[in-house]
């Protein structure tokens, strides 16, 4: 069963159960407020019938009909029997014109024989209701269907009998049945609808929420449910689940992405290792074949096979480290002076020929905290992509900083520089850059160095290169080092350099 059947349900049996016990307790209480006054005005005409009786035997005047009914209510009918049970005197109830049916006396009545009132009981009809124990429920002649509450004492001249009809208080009980029921029929109707609105609307959100479910279960992970206020249970819900399906959606977007950029990452890897295979393929076959035949086409042949085998041995060793970094492999955290670094960089790369002006701003030690070897080959990497991808001549400037709590390498060339719409995509693995940047490398790099920059807590990123030239610059951010330090000499915070960094 549904949930809006079974809550439904539950409001209907609580609805009927209520209506059940209001009825049962107001049919009782008037039916106990009727007969207690029945009872209550047969004894108030039962006392006064006596009086005159037992006043007008002690005057010893005659009794008549007439004379009895001024002194008694026409709402009682009086029957006066002599000491044989003969009928002497008859006093119906109702009007002269239509008289009521006859009570049909009992021997079992029981007579009093003093008659004898609590006026205590007189016009206490609530609660429950007590009969008088000297009254007797009959039938009535005439009308199989009418009662009478009767009483009877010992009067001088017989037996008093005095009945009151049941039948008024009676069809009050019926009608009074009748109207409990049909407006019980109508409140269970109209609170049964109205519980079946204010049901509906209220699980509303929650159909909707099913719904969205639905959808999102079918591949939809845009679809949100609509949030009510949050004062409300189903509004808290909302939001909750809301949030719940942003967070699940973002964790599939990262996982699309990274499922896409593996792809991509196996696809170039495998093209980029294929091509230096390919080459150690062909110059090992053609060796086999005697394909050479002179000894410096061999050696020029095995030369070949052993610079395509280093490249692949360098390419390897680059997808491990990335391939550890993505698992998060920690670094080694220890003080770094990144100025000092930069030096051996430039100076390393100085010995070789290059055909550029690369120079190195002189600074202070900028002691930040990480891996120094990783941190290292971050500084070559810059060096050797600045030197790889600008053409001869161009002048290529390291600098070393402080800004905003972080160390900074900025490495700056004047060269042709890198277009706007090809930035976003500098860092990402085996990339190559713009033609006029011509070079051999493997796109792995500056993947490289933004690896290990967001290993240790800093960034990389491309900025524009400060001048007129068009140039570029890379700059990559790694944390400092909080607190004193004495290891090796550094200091513990290079002060800042007054210089502009890229943005």
């Amino acid at each position: 069963m549904s949930l809006q059947r079974r809550l439904v349900a539950v409001m209907a049996l609580l609805l009927v159960t209520g209506l059940l016990v209001t009825d049962l307790v107001t049919y009782t209480s008037v039916r106990s407020f009727l007969f207690g006054r029945a009872d209550d005005t047969l004894a108030s005409s039962e006392e006064l019938a006596f009086n005159y009786l037992t006043f007008a035997a002690t005057r010893h005047n005659p009794v008549t009909v007439d004379e009895l009914s001024r002194h008694v209510s026409t709402d009682v009918y009086l029957i006066v029997t002599n000491s044989k049970g003969h009928v002497v005197m008859r006093r119906p109830s109702g009007s002269p014109t239509r008289p009521d049916p006859e009570p049909a006396l009992r021997a079992t009545i029981p007579v009093q024989r003093v008659l004898h009132i609590d006026s205590r009981h007189f016009g206490r009809y609530a609660g429950t209701f007590r009969p008088d124990p000297d009254a007797a429920t009959i039938g009535s002649r005439g009308d199989r269907n009418g009662q009478y509450r009767a009483v009877a004492v010992t009067v001088p001249q017989g037996t008093l009998f005095t009945s009151l009809s049941l039948n008024p208080t009676n069809d009050t009980l019926s009608s009074l049945r009748r109207v409990e029921l049909l407006a019980s029929l109508a409140v269970l109707l109209v609170m049964g609808l109205l519980a079946l609105a204010v049901v509906r609307r209220g699980l509303r959100p929650l159909r909707l929420m099913a719904g969205t479910a639905d959808a999102i279960a079918s591949g939809d992970l845009t679809r949100r449910v609509p949030e009510e206020r949050l004062g409300t249970e189903v509004g808290r819900l909302g939001v909750a689940l809301n949030k719940m399906l942003t967070e699940i959606e973002g964790a599939f977007a990262e996982k699309t992405a990274s499922e896409e950029r593996l792809r991509q990452f196996v696809s170039d890897a495998s093209h980029e290792l294929r091509t230096p295979l390919t080459s150690i393929r062909g110059y090992t076959e053609l060796l086999g074949r005697g394909g050479f035949s002179d000894g410096a086409g061999q050696r020029r042949a095995l030369k070949r096979v052993e610079e395509e085998a280093t490249r692949m041995g360098g390419l390897v060793e680059d997808l491990l480290l990335l391939a550890e970094l993505d698992r998060g492999r920690p670094l080694r955290a220890e003080p770094v002076d990144l100025h000092r670094i930069c030096v051996d960089a430039v100076d390393d790369s100085n010995a070789v020929e290059h055909g550029h002006n690369l120079s190195i701003a002189p600074g202070p030690p900028v002691t930040v905290l990480g891996d120094g070897e990783r941190l290292a080959q971050v500084a070559h990497n810059l060096v050797r992509n600045a030197l790889a991808h600008t053409p001869e001549g161009t002048t290529v400037s390291v600098v070393t900083g402080i800004d905003a709590g972080m160390g900074v390498i900025a490495v700056t060339d004047d060269g042709p520089g890198i277009d706007p719409d090809q930035r976003s995509r500098v860092f990402d693995r085996f990339y190559q850059a713009d033609p006029a940047r011509s070079g051999a490398g493997t796109g792995l790099g500056l993947s490289i160095v933004r690896a290990i920059a967001e290993a240790l807590g800093g960034s990389a990123e491309v900025a524009p290169a400060p001048g007129p030239e068009r140039g570029a610059s890379l700059v990559v951010r790694i944390p400092l080092v909080l607190g004193p330090v004495s290891a090796d000499g550094l200091t513990p915070r290079a002060p800042a350099i007054p210089a502009r960094w890229p943005a």
